[in-house]
Parts: C-alpha cells; sequence; structure tokens
C-alpha cells in the first residue's frame, strides 16, 4: 500500500458582503490518506525491562513515529535518522509550544527502554520471535531545537526496520485513543483481524496486565486489571470500525486464570476515525466533576498523571465517601490529597515532562456547520492559547534548580497561601505535582497579560486551532 505526505491545512480568506474579511480552515483531502507503519510482530508484544518502571503511552506513540519514519526513508542497511520536529511532534499527536524541552525528557526516557520482545509469559505456545534489546540506541537534538536524530541498535533494525511478517497499522488511529492499554490492545487484536479463528492467544491474566499496562510488574487483584481492562475495550470498540474485541476468560476454581480475545464483525460499520482524539475522556471528566474539581483543573491534573492511575483514586474517594460514621467535608480536597499520595496503590504511572506537551488539536469534523459560531471559535482559540502558555512556563519551572524554584515560590508565596491544599502540601513536602501546577497557574494570572484578537489569530495560522467552518472576523 503506497502512503503520501500528509499536506496542511489551508487557510482561506474571503470577503463577506461587508468587506469585512473571515478566515476558514478547510480539510485537505489528503489529511485522510493513511499513514502507514508496518510493525513486526515482535514489538507489538513487548514487556518492559528498564530500570524506570514503566512503558508510557507517549513513549509507545513515539516508538512507532521513529520506526514509522525510518521505514519511510531507510536506503540500503541504514540504521540512523533525522526529521524535522514538527513531522514527530505531528505523528505523535503532540503540540508544544516549547518542544526542544519536551523532546529532550522524551528522548530520555525512550532511549532508556530496555523491553523483551513478544513476550508471552510462561506460555509454552510457539513465538514469533524472541529478544531483549534497548529499544532506540541514541538520540539528538540540533542545536536549533529544529530537527531530532536517532538510530536503533542495528540486530533490531533488522527485524523492524524490514520486516517480513508485519502488520499495517494506521499511524493516524494511535492518537485517538487516551491510554498505553487501549492502544497496546487495539495494536494487538488487529494483528489477528486477518487470523482463520480471529482469536488472539491465551495467556494468564497476569500476563496481560504487564502487556497493557506497560508496567514490570503485573496488578496485584484482578478487580484492579480488570477496571484497566474495561476501559480499554471501550475505547477500542469505540474507534474500531471493523471488529468489535470480546474479551473471553477461564477459570481455575473460583480464581481467574487465561484471558483471550475474539474479534467479531461489526454489525453496522463506522466511518474510519469518526471519533476525535482527546486529552482527556469524557468519563474521568464526569466523575472528577462530581467531586467538584473543575474542567481546567482536570485538564491540569490530566497534564501530570495518567488516566487510568486518576480514575483508581476516584474509585477510592467514591468508596470512601460512602462511609456515613467518617464524613469527608471536602471530596475535592479528598480526591486531590488521594492523587498525590496513592491511597488507591494503583500504580503510579506519572507522567513525565514528555506526555505534558499539549495534544494536537482535533481533526476538523467531516461535516461543516451551517452557520460557524465566531465567539465559540474565539473562545477554542483563546483555551488553546492558554493552555500552550502554561504548559511553556511549566517546562521552563522544572528545568530550574531547587533554590531558584524555592526563589520563584516566595515571590508568589502570598497568592500561594490562599489556595489551603497546595500550601499546606509546600509547607510539609515541598514543591509537589499539585503544587507545581498550582504555581505554574499562580505565574500565568500574574505574568501573562491577556491576548489581543491579533495575536490569537497568529496562534490560530501557526498551530491550526481553528476547527473547520469556525470562522473569526477582523
Amino acid at each position: 500500500m503506497k502512503t503520501r505526505r500528509q499536506r496542511r491545512k489551508r487557510a482561506v480568506v474571503g470577503r463577506t458582503e461587508s468587506s469585512r474579511s473571515k478566515m476558514v480552515v478547510v480539510k485537505d483531502e489528503e489529511a485522510e490518506t493513511p499513514v502507514e507503519l508496518r510493525k513486526a510482530p515482535e514489538t507489538i508484544i513487548i514487556r518492559n525491562m528498564s530500570s524506570n518502571g514503566e512503558i508510557t503511552y507517549l513513549q509507545r506513540k513515539a516508538y512507532n513515529a521513529m520506526v514509522h519514519i525510518a521505514q519511510k526513508n531507510r536506503k540500503g542497511d541504514e540504521v540512523t535518522f533525522e526529521v524535522s520536529v514538527a513531522e514527530f511532534a505531528s505523528l505523535c499527536g503532540q503540540n508544544t509550544p516549547n518542544s526542544r524541552d519536551y523532546l529532550k525528557q522524551m528522548a530520555r526516557e525512550v532511549a532508556s527502554i530496555r523491553a523483551e520482545f513478544d513476550f508471552r509469559g510462561d506460555s509454552k505456545s510457539g513465538r514469533s520471535g524472541w529478544g531483549v534489546a534497548n529499544m532506540i540506541a541514541e538520540v539528538y537534538i540540533s542545536d536549533d531545537g529544529q530537527s531530532i536524530k536517532f538510530s536503533f541498535p542495528s540486530e533490531l533494525a533488522k527485524r523492524v526496520l524490514d520486516p517480513e511478517i508485519y502488520n499495517r497499522i494506521d499511524m493516524r488511529m494511535q492518537n485517538v485513543f487516551t491510554s498505553h492499554s487501549a492502544l497496546t490492545l487495539w495494536e494487538i487484536t488487529t494483528r489477528y483481524w486477518g487470523s482463520p479463528n480471529r482469536r488472539t492467544f491465551r495467556e494468564h491474566w497476569t500476563t496481560w496486565s504487564v502487556i497493557l499496562s506497560g508496567q514490570k510488574e503485573p496488578h496485584a487483584q484482578f478487580r484492579d486489571f480488570n477496571k484497566m481492562l474495561v476501559r480499554a475495550l471501550d475505547q477500542v470498540n469505540a474507534h474500531e470500525s471493523r471488529f468489535k474485541v470480546i474479551p473471553h476468560l477461564s477459570k481455575q476454581g473460583r480464581k481467574m486464570d487465561e484471558l483471550w480475545f475474539v474479534l467479531e464483525d461489526q454489525e453496522q460499520p463506522q466511518l474510519p476515525l469518526d471519533s476525535l482524539p482527546a486529552m482527556v475522556s469524557e468519563e474521568l471528566i464526569k466523575r472528577l466533576r462530581a467531586f467538584g474539581v473543575l474542567d481546567e483543573e482536570v485538564s491540569s491534573i490530566a497534564l501530570s498523571y495518567d488516566e487510568e492511575y486518576l480514575l483508581a483514586q476516584a474509585d477510592y474517594t467514591d468508596k470512601r465517601l460512602k462511609k456515613k460514621d467518617d464524613p469527608v467535608t471536602s471530596p475535592k480536597a479528598f480526591f486531590m490529597s488521594a492523587v498525590e499520595g496513592n491511597y488507591a496503590k494503583s500504580p503510579r504511572r506519572t507522567v513525565s515532562a514528555a506526555a505534558t506537551a499539549t495534544p494536537a488539536l482535533p481533526r476538523p469534523l467531516e461535516k461543516l456547520p451551517a452557520k460557524p459560531d465566531a465567539k465559540q471559535a474565539l473562545s477554542t482559540v483563546k483555551d488553546a492559547w492558554k493552555k500552550a502558555k502554561l504548559e511553556e512556563i511549566r517546562a521552563t519551572f522544572v528545568v530550574q534548580t531547587e533554590e531558584k524554584k524555592a526563589e520563584i515560590v516566595a515571590g508568589i508565596e502570598d497568592d500561594l497561601r490562599k489556595i489551603a491544599i497546595a500550601w499546606k502540601q509546600y509547607s510539609s513536602k515541598g514543591i509537589t505535582k499539585l503544587v507545581e501546577t498550582t504555581v505554574v497557574d499562580l505565574i500565568f494570572k500574574k505574568n501573562v497579560p491577556e491576548p489581543s484578537a491579533e495575536e490569537l489569530l497568529q496562534f490560530a495560522l501557526e498551530t491550526g486551532s481553528f476547527t473547520a467552518g469556525a470562522a473569526i472576523s477582523t
């Protein structure tokens, strides 16, 4: 299957009857061209063997992007490749104003991942190939921050860059999910879509736990793993247009044993990619709203913690609220403390700075609205502008020395004291994730002026923040 390079959206400026110009960003038809990755089976089913403890959603997307770039540009036995930061970030579904800091953190993590390929627990079933290797050998970023250069271990490159057996993956799909477990489950099940029996291999549920979570160790209890699995299944079945994934479980006595998945035809096939990529799922937003957490606070928290981790803390908070003999005064404050202290004892999947990049904004909808709402479009652009500014401040703050961070906090101490939960944590624990998010927000409010219409327009042009059919009059 041949692929064509995606083209940028085109800004069309026209004149209205009142001689005022408006800009509408329209979708280029070539953007619908599949972006193909030929992924070797060995790299679909992997287990993390590195010391950093996990393979995250962003790291898996970044690795897919590197393999795709290498396959597209490889000549001969080449194992080193260079590409623009813009192209790489686009494939990862990321859009950040401080790309160099984000890429440096991502590069550290991806280069440190040591994985066991085609891992299937202790099963005696046949393997398509097995090995342990670093996923990436080296990563470099140019002095001007405009390009990224990376290389693969020579033996691994033979297997992953020109595989004899592979699964075709549309790279656009990886950005519609919100977790490592959902993306991994989708990659695995698509591998078996073309098989005669349309079912995956059978393994103990703890094997599936480490494969889907990216953690070194499985969930301690099946019920915790099952919560993650259900959310992953919901996402895959919501976005996959060809088949539906049905889980099957066997038991040994009263204990859950082996797990496998069967693929069934969709009764009414959807249009591919009919769902938009989201930074936070609707389920998480609804759950946290019930505790009194504001939408903008949900987005800030999601920049620091994996969604599955947050949902586990929400489950714990719900259970705690039901204890009538020991009432909770503030559900919101209790939830925030649960997140910071991991009350649910969930696998701690703190999202690193690499994952705090602002996700790429959703692609335009298929059908243009008849009457674009200019105010709504302006509000959308302003929200995206604010999010980008917050991440720019965060990226600058996290690289400071501890002494410099303390100096910065001292400058906003009066405002920080007014936010009781953040000040309490800072006084007892120093700069936690919650304190960091609060400090970044206070710096933004204190130092960043309201943007002008011209600044918002320039930001929209640079980042593609207009949705199709939305117009801003100037």
